[in-house]
Formats: C-alpha cells, structure tokens, sequence
C-alpha cells in the first residue's frame, strides 16, 4: 500500500461475502504498509430479507435497505447507498456478521424503521420485515381567552413508549402554525405520542393524543398561565442584583431572566404545574440556590431565596509531572448549614468547570458548607474518576494543588475453569465516609459511589485501572452469559496492585418462547427480575429487583443468561401486552422451555366534560378490574381527556371525582381493542 499521508494507519480489509477486517493500527514510512502479515477473514452470512406492508402483507418494492453491526463497525458493502428490493419485495445481503444486527428500511410511502435482528450460526438466513404507512396529524392553535389564532406557535410530538413515558429526539415530527393559526405534521407514524405547543406570550401546553388514519384535525387553546416573582436578598435583607434565574417544570415548561435592583425576577406565561426554581450569581463555574414551587393558571406564585456570604475554589490539576488540561472538575454539596445532603441533593446544586491550559480551575460564589471535590474525565462509553476530597468551605477563599496518582489496580478476569474471560466490564467504587448522623444500607459509616466505569479486559482478560489514590475500593466485573462478580481492594497511596483478579462464575441458561394471542412478534421485551428465595450465591446482592432487555427472535424463542442459581419470579414485559409472571427453579445449569403467553392489551382512553361540553382538567379517574387485583388512577390533562394503557380485558368499575362537580360511578367492559368513552360530569347544586 502506498500514497498515504507519513504517520500511522487503521487498514479495513473488505472482501465480498465475508465480514469486514478491521486490523490494528501500522506504522507507515515513506507513506507506505510492506507487510500486513496473514489476515483470515470470515464468512459471513447471506441474509435474504423481504419487505411487507404491516396491515395486508403486500411486498413493498423499492425500499431502502441498510445493515450495521452492534457496534456500528462491519457495514456490509452493498454501495453507498444501500440496497433496494425488487418488484418481489425482495433483496440480499452478503457478509453480514453474526449476532445482533440492525437494518434500517426507507420508502417514500412508509414509515422509516429499523428492525433488530439476532443473526444466527448458519451461513444463510431469511428475514421479513413489516413496514406501515404513515398517518398525518394536523389541527390549530388559538387563545382560550379570545379565540383568536395563534400565529407561530411551535407543535412537537414525542413518541409515547408507555403510559407517562416518552421518547424525545431531534427528529420528531413538528410543525409551526400560519397566520391562521392553522398547522399540519404528515408522514406521522401511527401511534400515542406527547404533544407540546409552544407560543411566544402564552403558556407551554401539554397533553397526549393518539393519531391514526381517521385522525381528524385538533384545536389547541393556550392558556396565559400563571407568574412567577422570585427574589434573592442576603442575610441582612439587601436585595442582590443580577442573580440568574431559571424555572423548569417537572413536565413541560421553563423561563429564565435575571434580579433586577430590588432583587426580584418576574417570570410570566409559566404552565400550571410545579417547577424546579434555580438562582445562581452567574451562569458557568457557580452554585446554584434551589427550591420547589407551585404555579397557578390566572395567578401569581412566589418564592424567596436567601444567600449567605460567598468564597471562591480554585486550584490546579498536575498529572505526570505536567499540568493536566482538559479534565472535569466538579464540586458537589455534602452537607449545608448542619444538614447533610448525600450527593447533588439539598438547596444546592453541583458546580462543573473544565481545567485550562495551565491546568489551573476556577469556583466563584461558593457558599459556606461541606463539597465533595472531584477531578474526573469523560470519553464515549468511559467515565474515570482520578481523584476525590472533601473540602470545607468557611470564611475565605481557597487554592488547591491536586496531584494525581500515577498508580495503579490491575489484574485478570477469569472463569471457574481458569480460562481469561475477555470484554468484561469493569465498574469501580471508591468508599468514603458518610456525613455524621447517617447510614449505609448495611448499618456501616461508610458507602461506595461509582469512581470509575467503562474499562474492560481484553482478549486475555487483563484489565488495568490507572491514576488511582490509595483507600478501600470494591471492583464490579459484568459480562453477559455471567453473574456479576466483585471484589474488594484496599489500597496504599504509592501502591500498584497487580494481582486483583476477579472470578467469574457462568449464569443459568434459561430458554423459551414466547407468543402472543394476535400472533405477532412481540417488541422491546424485557423481564422484570424478583428474587424468591434466598438460596442465591453470595457474589450477587442479597435483594434482586431489577430489569433486564432480551432479545426474541423471529419464531418467538429467547435466551437470557444473567441470574445465578436460585429461586426468581420473572416478569415478561413488551409494549402493547399485558405483562405475565411465572415462578422459576433455576437450580441446573440450563432450563428450557420457560415459556410465556401474552395477551394483547388495550387502551382505554377518558374524557371528562361538563353538561355544556366543556373539557374538566384535573378530574381524579379510578378503575377497578372486577376480579383482579390492582388499581389504576390518574388525571385528566388540560383538554380532560387521559389514557390507561395495558389495561386487562373484562368488566371494570370506574370513579371519576373532581372538586365541584358530583362524582361519577359506573361500570364498562375493556375488550381487546383500544375503547374511547366520554363522561358526563354535573356541577354540584344541578
């Protein structure tokens, strides 16, 4: 290889029909490579794959196919462009690696997807892959108060993933309104979504609709909503000028501006709901007061802050000998005027600055109290944490030169049979006191927080931590296929720990399949982990509650290897199906057949009028499964309407209550389809 530029190389060797190479890097000289050595590259497998309309299974021809790995590193070469089926809806795919691949599809009359897919041991594989047309979704903002339209207001939707969840990205479907007050979204995908509309003097505006093809246009009334006077004064009660405010609400919502002379920020046009209030003396390297406060539609809300005295915190970060630039410094609150505040919790919040050049950084208007002081660095999929103290700050400024270690911890991760176990990861916790008049979980003055995570072993299972202070550590190794395995190191200042090996032992196999009573493939499952019994090894914490993703393949089969022995009871979730648990005996080394059956679920969705149609927001809906356990309740939205998801078919009762109206009882039957009803509720005296 020659004509490349004098230094080094990364070299990708690329061969049709077998999965790319990706070799090390190669020092070049005079701009060429002379020996690449013996390189095998692999088979990879032939993936035949086939696009269908979701609804009627017409072959969709013409659409675009592209195909990465997991890791976003082996991109079968079929052009640049991508690939396309044919008039049959058809198309192939050579030299795809095995394991998990994603393949993303693209038709001018569909909606974009991308499908995950488990490639299999074989040297050939057939896929079909269901796309949907896409609906529209359009309507049009005005003022509650006049009905005029609002011009320019911004309409954003955020996909629902499950009842009060959404997704939010850069992409999401948005629209702005004309001089009509008139917008229009098209090419939405079918499904529940949050939508947020957003206009320049009137308040943020919230709430969750469904679109569909029979989606017929919205309108959207904004509201002025309420304001928000905020004043920052000291202990002596002077007023402090041009402290920062910002308010953010718990869902939706945010204003800003600064204290003017009299200390005081007005803040207008805020949603009804409750808001995160923040004040700072500047935007970057400060402390941020914080407090909690209630908004009112039509009404003025207030809050008051008092500051005390203020210092600064600076110093300079040598790392090797030089100083170290670049790397985070942060400094959260520990405990504030006697009280202790764990973390970034308390009145104040955590501060971050980034060292210069000189290594040096800076902290201006830090109140008196206790801080955690850390010096850490941040890099894709890496989090290492290099030094922490605990500084007080009282009644003057400080300087502090930090020296980071240039020690280590390492070690090898290996199986129950000796061999190295590569592609761990390794997870490091640091212990540090707790602050007086607190405990840990385990009744001990001490607790661990994460220092450092995103290292992993290589191919021989070494791993190295490096630039460590001394003190007590616990090591957290994780790989899937295993049980998570820990170890406690305790070291030295000038120490280099060099034997910290760490055992990991093989998790329970566990097989099965999974199928659905409207027989498709069931979407973002996970299992929801309840330890039964205490018969599990000591390496794994005493109390289990937690989530796990798995992975389903076409025919429904699964495998999930992450337990240890002991009793479980595994809870099957998947979006759009009720959820179902079994008990489990994993006490062999495989289990097969643990099988699950998932009924579809239904939608129920509720809105709540006055006898003159009038929309009721904030009316209290409880429904009660006849025969089932389990009660659901929630509120309606600003146009009175709410949704219940994953709600089990049969008989229900319902109660629908609201301050001034006369509560509402009755009861309906939940099929298997998604039901819309409307209540009627009367005002008290009718």
């Amino acid at each position: 290889m020659s004509g490349l530029d004098p230094s080094t190389a990364h070299v990708r060797i690329i061969a049709k029909g077998y999965q790319h190479l990706k070799t090390g890097e190669f020092e070049l000289r005079g701009g060429e490579i002379t020996d690449l050595g013996v390189l095998e590259l692999e088979k990879g497998v032939t993936l035949g794959i086939t696009v269908v309309t979701g609804d009627q299974g017409v072959l969709v021809s013409n659409a675009g196919i592209k195909v990465r790995d997991q890791d976003g590193t082996n991109e079968p070469t079929i052009s640049e462009e991508g690939a396309q089926t044919d008039e049959y809806g058809t198309c192939t795919v050579e030299g795809i690696a095995r394991g998990t691949a994603y393949i993303a599809v693209s038709h001018k009359d569909y909606t974009d997807k991308t499908f995950q897919v488990e490639i299999l041991e074989t040297d050939a594989q057939d896929v079909t892959l269901k796309v949907r047309k896409p609906a529209s979704f359009s309507g049009t903002v005005v003022s509650a108060a006049d009905g005029l339209p609002a011009v320019g207001a911004s309409i954003v939707l955020h996909k629902m993933i499950r009842e009060s969840t959404w997704f939010t990205s850069f992409d999401d479907p948005q629209a702005k309104t004309d001089r009509l007050g008139e917008f229009s979204i098209e090419k939405v995908p079918v499904g529940r979504y949050r939508v947020e509309v957003t206009c320049e003097g009137f308040a943020d505006y919230s709430t969750e609709v469904a679109v569909d093809y029979g989606t017929g246009p919205q309108t959207f009334r904004l509201s002025k909503g309420g304001t928000l006077i905020v004043s920052v004064r000291n202990k002596a009660g002077d007023p402090m000028q041009a402290y920062e405010v910002n308010a953010r609400g718990h869902r939706i919502g945010s204003g800003e501006g600064r204290t003017d002379e009299n200390g005081e920020c007005v803040i207008p046009n805020l949603m009804a709901g409750t808001f995160n209030v923040s004040v700072s003396r500047s935007r970057e390297n400060s402390i941020a007061r914080k407090s909690e406060v209630e908004v009112f539609d039509g009404k003025t809300s207030r809050v008051d802050f008092v500051v005390n005295p203020s210092y600064s915190v600076s110093g300079k970060v040598i790392r090797d000998g030089k100083p170290a630039r670049g790397l985070r410094v942060l400094l959260t609150l520990r405990s504030f005027e006697g009280e202790s505040f764990p973390g970034a919790g308390g009145p104040i919040s955590e501060a971050v600055v980034e060292t210069g050049a000189d290594g040096r950084f800076r902290f201006q208007h830090i109140e008196q109290g206790r801080y955690d002081l850390d010096v850490e660095e941040l890099s894709p999929g890496k989090h290492e944490r290099f030094h922490s103290r605990i500084i007080e700050v009282e009644d003057h400024d400080q300087d502090i030169s930090i020296v980071l270690s240039s020690t280590s911890i390492s070690g090898t991760v290996r199986d129950a049979r000796g061999d190295p176990v590569a592609g761990a990861e390794i997870t490091l916790y640091k212990s540090e006191p707790l602050e007086q008049g607190t405990l840990s979980f385990d009744g001990k003055n001490e607790s661990y927080r994460t220092f450092r995570w995103g290292v992993k072993s290589d191919d021989e299972g070494k791993y190295i931590l490096a630039n460590l202070d001394g003190g007590k550590y616990k090591l957290r190794a994780f790989r899937d296929g295993f049980i998570a395995a820990f170890l406690d190191v305790e070291k030295g200042k000038d120490d280099n720990i060099e034997d910290a090996d760490i055992l990991m032992q093989a998790a329970v196999r566990v097989t099965g399949k999974i199928t659905t009573s409207d027989g498709a493939a069931p979407e973002n499952t996970s299992f929801w982990i309840d330890l039964a019994s205490e018969s599990v090894s000591r390496e794994w914490p005493r109390r289990i509650r937690s989530s796990a993703d798995i992975q389903v393949d076409k025919d429904g089969g699964y495998v999930f290897q992450q337990l240890p022995r002991g009793e479980y009871a595994l809870t099957l979730r998947a979006d759009g199906y009720l959820s179902q648990s079994v008990q489990v005996d994993l006490s062999a080394d495989v289990v097969e057949n643990v099988d699950f059956f998932l009924q579809k679920a239904a939608t129920l969705r509720v809105t709540v009028r006055t006898s003159l149609g009038d929309p009721v927001s904030g009316a209290s809906i409880v429904l009660q499964p006849l025969g089932k356990q389990g009660i659901r309740q929630r509120e309606t939205e600003a146009i009175g309407a709410v949704s219940f998801d994953e709600m089990p078919p049969g008989p229900c009762k319902a109660r629908v209550t609201k301050s001034g109206f006369k509560e509402k009882l009755f009861e309906l039957t939940i099929g298997s389809e998604d039901t819309e009803i409307e209540v009627v509720l009367e005002e008290e005296g009718d």
